[in-house]
């Protein structure tokens, strides 16, 4: 059985949340004059997400799932062991939350990955040495990936994962050829090489650069 989000989107947990769209998260997002790169807490109880890029514009917002995905999970009797976009016709990559998809069908969607933490959010602000941090980072990290702690202190807790890459000016979610992507793409790229849009709509901007690392800028399609 593959997966069709139009009908999950209204049986996952996750939007039985609250909020006042059914939207999926958007990442980045301003809130409050910050970017924010995953779920925050700041001035709420709860895990919560703009699902447009500006709250501030917006005030379109949704609270997160807090169901932590399982890792390695089955989805069509093959094995994941990380965050995977198959089947999601936006790219949107999701997890399993129990061992087995194709028993249970319990999933959600994946804002962070690797780390310690099974794909937990991330939780701001939190505390990495003598620092508080509202947004993802790259301290202490010798590849320059930027990451988060999913506890409100990471020097007591140890607890962290890593956020989606926005370092090389990738802008999630953007649209190409009047579809949207949440992840970096090989579509309509002939080498087969990863690639974002830098703006929120290539059709209109014609903007990309390769991923994960920073490629090029072009004017042309990719």
């Amino acid at each position: 059985m593959s997966l069709r989000w139009n009908v999950f989107f209204l049986m996952s947990p996750e939007f039985l949340l609250g909020g006042n769209s059914e939207e999926p998260c958007t990442f980045p997002f301003s809130y409050k004059g910050r970017w924010y790169t995953a779920c925050t807490m700041v001035d709420s109880k709860r895990l919560w997400c703009a699902t447009t890029s500006n709250y501030e514009a917006d005030r379109k917002w949704r609270y997160c799932d807090s169901s932590p995905c399982v890792f390695p999970f089955i989805y069509k009797d093959k094995i994941y062991h990380n965050c995977t976009a198959v089947n999601d016709q936006m790219g949107r990559p999701w997890c399993a939350t129990t061992p087995n998809y194709d028993k249970d069908h319990l999933w959600r969607f994946c804002f962070t990955y690797g780390g310690n933490s099974n794909g937990q959010h991330c939780i701001f602000p939190f505390v990495y040495k003598t620092e508080l941090y509202h947004s993802c980072t790259n301290a202490g990290d010798n590849m320059g990936n930027f990451w988060c702690a999913t506890t409100q202190n990471y020097n007591q807790d140890k607890q962290w994962s890593y956020c989606p890459d926005i370092s090389n000016g990738c802008a999630f979610p953007f649209t190409y050829k009047k579809k949207r992507y949440y992840t970096c793409t090989s579509d309509g790229e002939s080498s087969g090489k990863l690639w974002c849009s830098t703006t929120s709509n290539y059709d209109v901007d014609k903007k990309w650069t390769y991923c994960p690392t920073p490629g090029r800028t072009g004017d042309g399609g990719s």
